[in-house]
């Protein structure tokens, strides 16, 4: 799957003035997914470098997960963990337009993005009849495609692995291995660990420790249950909370006085 998503992704820069100019490229590979990488990577470097500068290409980190009810406990310290070292996650669960086909939601957030963080752990079936997913592995191979062959700034893009398992990705996607990846062992304390040392490294941020930003998750989980609660909502309705307004009250809470690591200083830009 990565090797046919970068492929797509090659075939999309052979010589051509625009995407429409060559519809040999869609040979072997899903049309539509060719023609928006056409798109994206046909820029000259002059004109994405001022696409990129309309949007906080820098500090945008796309985030490339399963949506099942069983990664919530995952997915929420791994939003607030971006948020709270001053980076701005980028997730397709941001915006629900039903008029907008998802993956071409999906190439245009990788555009964005500097940062990808890439989370395989449902690369394998769990249950007797159950398909495994290929969502995240064919979004990395985009995300790989578009830093090799994107230009410009696109060459600056930088990416993250995760996985449950560490050596398990190697069975699935041969093509990745010698990659360092995060094994979070499905713990979502491992994850704001490997996710805090990764962004402090990659992108030059200050940022808590781990522990730190962990333990302010929790207080903000705790407090933002409570309020809701308090405002009406049911059990059933916080945990059906949409993401982009998930996301906003972890930014208001990590920017008040209740947050340690605002009063602190340390983990926000």
């Amino acid at each position: 799957m990565l090797a046919a998503s970068a492929g797509c992704l090659t075939l999309a820069l052979k010589p051509f003035g625009t995407a429409k100019q060559s519809p040999s490229v869609t040979d072997g590979y899903c049309p539509y997914i060719v023609k928006m990488a056409c798109l994206i990577l046909s820029f000259s470097p002059e004109r994405l470098s001022r696409r990129l500068r309309a949007v906080p290409f820098a500090t945008n980190v796309f985030v490339n997960c399963p949506f099942d009810e069983e990664y919530g406990p995952m997915l929420q310290p791994l939003l607030f963990t971006i948020i709270s070292v001053g980076l701005r996650p980028r997730i397709a669960l941001e915006s629900l337009d039903s008029g907008q086909p998802r993956i071409e939601k999906v190439l245009r957030l990788i555009r964005e993005s500097r940062f990808g963080i890439h989370d395989l752990s449902r690369m394998q079936a769990r249950r007797r009849n159950e398909i495994f997913r290929l969502n995240m592995p064919l979004e990395l191979g985009i995300d790989f495609g578009c830093r090799r062959f994107g230009g410009g700034a696109l060459h600056r893009k930088r990416c993250l692995i995760l996985e449950s398992e560490r050596y398990r990705f190697q069975a699935a996607i041969s093509d990745l291995s010698g990659s360092d990846i995060g094994s979070h062992d499905d713990q979502p304390i491992r994850i704001v660990s490997i996710v805090r040392d990764w962004l402090r490294n990659e992108a030059h941020v200050t940022a808590a420790a781990g522990h730190e930003i962990w333990s302010d998750f929790n207080e903000f989980s705790r407090e933002n249950t409570k309020r809701l609660t308090a405002d009406g909502f049911s059990e059933r309705h916080i945990a059906a909370l949409s993401v982009k307004e998930l996301m906003e009250q972890m930014s208001i809470w990590l920017n008040s006085p209740r947050s340690r690591l605002n009063s602190a200083g340390g983990g926000r830009r």
